[in-house]
């Protein structure tokens, strides 16, 4: 009986240890998911040298495709992200050749914190990727050829 007793005192909280764990895989899976599609994205931006409109429309229908529950309002472009284009270092005077890019998605609420009691945040959890890219865009009129 003293078994039985101290086993329903102690499973229930087994029990959050293991959905919490199952709710760190999801958000993993969801971050993975997240960076590919970012990742994508970056590698389009590098080629036009900015994240132009079409871009961060794919950009935001593929985070939508892949992450159920945000809608692509939801989805935050940073200010800072270039939308302007960047040419690739050296080919113009003063350039950087860096596109910088700031995307904010939202994570979806999971419940393992409030069965110990935890508080919530009212607004939603965002999952930032703010990080810079190398710029291959050529300026129309920039490439010279050599002669040969």
């Amino acid at each position: 009986m003293k078994q039985f007793i101290v086993m329903a005192a102690v499973l229930p909280l087994l029990l959050v240890f293991l959905i919490s764990f199952s709710e760190i895989q999801e958000y993993n899976f969801l971050t993975a998911a997240a960076d590919d599609a970012v990742y994508a994205a970056k590698e389009m931006a590098k080629q036009e040298g900015c994240f132009s409109e079409k871009i961060q429309d794919w950009l935001r229908a593929e985070l939508c495709k892949r992450i159920r529950g945000i809608s692509r309002e939801d989805i935050i472009i940073g200010s800072k992200t270039d939308t302007r284009p960047v040419p690739r270092a050296g080919s113009a005077e003063g350039s950087s050749g860096l596109i910088r890019y700031q995307i904010s998605i939202p994570m979806p609420k999971r419940s393992s914190g409030t069965l110990l009691g935890v508080k919530q945040k009212s607004g939603p959890f965002y999952y930032i990727i703010d990080s810079y890219t190398t710029s291959e865009y050529l300026p129309p009129g920039s490439y010279r050829q050599g002669n040969s």
